[in-house]
């Protein structure tokens, strides 16, 4: 999936999600309907409770990834080269941006 010029939302569930421990030591990540994302029991609790915060909170990071990739494509043209020490990781993060995205969405194919 390409992020320029889309405007189709991405085909995992749609956040809020939120993470919680729950009986029997079960980690939890569900939708703000209840429905579930992820449960886990199979590694030490502080590790599920670390990796459920990181998934719950996957819909947001995508997000913030996509509205700062925009800026930065947006504001690129106005910044000349030499104007700022490090141009060339200014080019290198649209593109580490857009991995991330097509990772999560159709797993970097």
């Amino acid at each position: 999936m390409s992020t320029e010029n889309s405007n189709a939302s991405p085909a995992f569930t749609p956040g809020p999600w939120t993470a919680a421990s729950g009986p029997g030591w079960k980690v939890s990540v569900t939708t703000s309907a209840g429905a579930k994302i992820r449960q886990t029991t199979d590694r030490p609790l502080e590790e599920r409770q670390a990796n459920a915060l990181l998934i719950a909170a996957a819909p947001d990071l995508y997000g913030a990834l996509e509205s700062a990739l925009q800026l930065i494509e947006d504001l690129t043209p106005c910044v000349k080269q030499g104007s700022i020490a490090d141009y060339q990781a200014l080019n290198e993060v649209p593109a580490r941006a857009r991995a991330a995205l097509r990772k999560a969405t159709d797993g970097g194919q």
